[in-house]
């Protein structure tokens, strides 16, 4: 497995496209700003 870090951007996308994931499931139709409010506030 090759990993390139190059591109820090690229390691925000593979977070923020987990976090979008997880957002569908547990609050699906939410908003992502308020999702990301509401796990701030959640952990």
């Amino acid at each position: 497995m090759h990993i390139t870090y190059d591109l820090p951007v690229a390691i925000d996308d593979i977070i923020e496209a987990k976090q979008r994931l997880a957002g569908r499931i547990y609050k699906t139709g939410m908003p992502r700003s308020n999702y990301f409010s509401e796990r701030c506030k959640g952990e």
